[in-house]
């Protein structure tokens, strides 16, 4: 799996490279909805806006997301009662 670096100036909107990040998103990049995905959900905490992301990126065929919203599927037990 590819390295993802999570860059925390990428989350400043007025910055070129977020608007940049965003056109890439926009368009269709996988690479770049990976990412945003990825910082949706581990470094903002908005895990709902997150799994979106990352099930729209496995749409665009992107494997490493296929692969990390199935893994955060099986770990997610938020809802369930401790045993």
């Amino acid at each position: 799996m590819r390295v993802i670096p999570l860059v925390s100036f990428l989350f400043y909107l007025d910055w070129p490279e977020r608007r940049f990040i965003d056109r890439c998103i926009e368009a269709g990049n996988a690479d770049a909805i990976l990412r945003q995905g990825l910082t949706e959900y581990f470094w903002i905490g908005r895990r709902g806006i997150g799994m979106e992301l990352l099930s729209r990126a496995w749409m665009e065929v992107s494997v490493e997301a296929g692969y990390l919203s199935a893994m955060l599927l099986l770990c997610d037990h938020e809802n369930e009662e401790e045993m």
